[in-house]
C-alpha cells in the first residue's frame, strides 16, 4: 500500500523560488523554497495527504509512534531532503553521536527553544548524509585551508569588530568576536578537527541518517 505524503518547503533564504515548484508540477510561490522534508523527523513531520488510509494520523511521525510494530521502528531513521539552492549554502559542521547528545540536552536545560534563530541542536542526532545530484550543474566546496592559514584570517576580523562594539548596544557583534577568539585559540593548540563538509549550488537529494 503506497501512502501519499507531502510537505511545506523550508523557506531559507538561500532557496530557489522555482526548483521545487517544478520538481512538485506546480506555480513558484512568492518567497524563496529551499528544502522539502519528507520523513518523520520532529521538527517538520511529512504530512499524510489520506489520514484514512492511516487510522487518522495526521503526519508520518504520529503514524509511526501509533504503530512501530508495522513500520518494524519506533522512529524512522532516516530523512530524505530536496534541496533547491539559488546561493551558496552556509557553512554547516555535523557533530559526532556524542557532540549532538551533549550539545541537545544542554540547550534544552538552558531552555531555548527548539525553532529559536540561535540554537545549534534541532535535535541529538548526528548526521551523515548522501547526496545526489539532480541538475546537470552541481557545485560543491571540500576541505578547509591549514589552521595556520584560518588563524591569520581570522586576526583581522577580530581586531575590525572591536571600535565597531566599543560604540554601545552592539552586542551581538562583541559576542562574534568572543567566539573568533575561542576559534582562534582552538586552532592554534590544534584542537580543531578537520571534518568534510561543502556548500552546494543547485538542485540536489540528501539523506540524513539520524537516531532518536
Amino acid at each position: 500500500m503506497l501512502i501519499p505524503i507531502s510537505n511545506m518547503p523550508r523557506d531559507y533564504g538561500w532557496g530557489s523560488r522555482t526548483l521545487i515548484a517544478e520538481a512538485l508540477g506546480r506555480p513558484a510561490g512568492d518567497g524563496p523554497e529551499a528544502e522539502l522534508w519528507l520523513g518523520a523527523h520532529p521538527g517538520s513531520p511529512s504530512r499524510i495527504d489520506e489520514p484514512a488510509l492511516t487510522g487518522g494520523a495526521a503526519d508520518l511521525a504520529e503514524w509511526i509512534e501509533a504503530d512501530p510494530a508495522s513500520a518494524g521502528v519506533d522512529r524512522l531513521p532516516f530523512l530524505l531532503k530536496l534541496l533547491a539552492a539559488a546561493a551558496p549554502l552556509s557553512l554547516q559542521a555535523h557533530p559526532s553521536p556524542e557532540q549532538a547528545r551533549e550539545g541537545f540536552e544542554r540547550e534544552n536545560a538552558l531552555g531555548i527553544p527548539l525553532d529559536a534563530p540561535h540554537r545549534n541542536y534541532k535535535d541529538a542526532s548526528a548526521k551523515p548524509e548522501l547526496v545526489v545530484a539532480l541538475s546537470e550543474r552541481f557545485e560543491a566546496l571540500s576541505g578547509f585551508r591549514e589552521p595556520a592559514e584560518v588563524v591569520a584570517l581570522l586576526r583581522p576580523m577580530r581586531a575590525a569588530l572591536a571600535p565597531v562594539a566599543a560604540l554601545g548596544g552592539a552586542l551581538r557583534l562583541e559576542e562574534a568576536g568572543v567566539a573568533l577568539d575561542q576559534l582562534i585559540d582552538l586552532l592554534e593548540r590544534g584542537r580543531c578537527a578537520r571534518p568534510s563538509s561543502g556548500s552546494s549550488r543547485a538542485a540536489t537529494a540528501s539523506s540524513s541518517w539520524w537516531k532518536p
